[in-house]
């Protein structure tokens, strides 16, 4: 399944889905709702693009070359999108 999908399923869970309710089924959504969550799933990955200076640093710990971990953390967003 795609990351934009799994996105868009998780707000939808966590906007529709009481702790008591049966359990979430996304499929039964109509397809124009659907749709909504599937925009506010891209809205929020966009906003995710550009990592904070925390996550970088966090990155570089792990590559130690340059501003490398940026790149790729922007390419992966890029992929999901």
């Amino acid at each position: 399944m795609k990351m934009i999908a799994r996105v868009a399923r998780a707000i939808a869970e966590a906007h529709l889905h009481g702790p008591n309710d049966p359990p979430f089924a996304f499929e039964a959504l109509t397809e124009e709702y659907a749709e909504e969550y599937y925009k506010m799933a891209r809205a929020a990955i966009e906003e995710m693009r550009e990592p904070t200076e925390a996550m970088v640093e966090a990155g570089e710990k792990y590559i130690r070359v340059g501003r490398i971990a940026e790149e790729k953390y922007k390419a992966m967003i890029d992929a999901t999108l």
